[in-house]
Parts: structure tokens; C-alpha cells; sequence
């Protein structure tokens, strides 16, 4: 079962396209024959912050609390 949560900018529509298309699991198989980590979550928040969506009905950005 796929858990999806809200898109909140950039970097969680290039991991969702990196996993559609395989490009993660590789990733993932390679920092683990590693010992790396492959910064995918640390480069996703970074992206998420630099391009955040906004919601054009509110003008509210989508990490932020609705009740504000």
C-alpha cells in the first residue's frame, strides 16, 4: 500500500518522479553497497524549502497550518 502525502514543493515531485521511474531503488542499492547515505530526504526538504507550492484558492503554502 502507497501512503501518499501532500505535495509540498519541488523536491517531492522529483522524488515521486525518481521512484516512478526506478532511479531511486538504484540509488538506495548503491548507498547501501556503500555504507553512504544518498541524501535523498536532505536534498527533498532543501528543494521543498527553496520551491515551495502555494495553494492559489488561499494564498497559504501547503506546510503551513490552515488554522493560522
Amino acid at each position: 500500500m502507497i501512503i501518499r502525502r501532500p505535495t509540498r514543493g519541488l523536491g517531492d515531485v522529483v522524488e515521486a518522479v525518481t521512484t516512478a521511474t526506478g532511479i531511486k531503488a538504484g540509488v538506495e542499492a548503491l548507498a547501501k553497497a556503500t555504507g553512504r547515505d544518498c541524501g535523498c530526504a536532505r536534498r527533498r526538504d532543501k528543494l521543498n524549502q527553496l520551491v515551495p507550492f502555494r495553494r492559489e484558492d488561499d494564498g497559504v503554502h501547503a506546510d503551513q497550518d490552515r488554522t493560522e
